[in-house]
């Protein structure tokens, strides 16, 4: 396996919606990091992360601090054992501009097309055998959600003057 999905039991909602895109994408050959759920979930706005935004100054900290309390409502509301909403966006753009902030590990995914229930599964084959097709993504694993959430917050400040 992969990850978990969102859109399904198996897919995320963007591979779910277009499975041979994806595919093509991590069949091509060139550099991919994949920031799947695992992941992305574990990077929370948690309540005292959202104050954290709410105290900047600033228009927009108080409209982003609004719409992380809707969202992680709404998380909360779908969600048996989640305290804010995950920030999944943050955590792609992060992988770029901050890769320290995750522990990551060099694998080789795929994307299942054709299942009835799995279609847009991100399948990483982790078995050690040599059969094993050679690495092709590099895969976010964990997140140091409090040195990322800082981050955030950086930006937040930095744009909301």
């Amino acid at each position: 396996g992969g990850t978990f999905g969102n859109r399904t039991a198996a897919a995320e909602f963007n591979l779910w919606a277009d499975p041979e895109a994806a595919d093509m994408v991590f069949s091509y050959g060139g550099p991919l990091i994949m920031s799947g759920l695992d992941v992305t979930h574990r990077f929370q706005a948690l309540p005292e992360r959202i104050d954290m935004v709410r105290a900047l100054p600033g228009r927009l900290a108080a409209v982003l601090a609004d719409l992380l309390d809707f969202f992680s409502e709404t998380y909360r509301s779908r969600h048996h054992h989640i305290t804010g909403a995950a920030v999944h966006d943050p955590c792609a753009v992060m992988a770029l501009t901050h890769p320290h902030l995750f522990r990551r590990e060099f694998r080789h995914v795929e994307i299942e097309t054709q299942g009835l229930r799995t279609a847009g599964m991100t399948v990483i084959d982790q078995r050690d055998l040599k059969e094993v097709p050679d690495a092709n993504c590099d895969v976010q694993v964990d997140v140091d959600a409090d040195a990322a959430w800082a981050v955030v917050v950086d930006a937040i400040a930095h744009f909301s003057r």
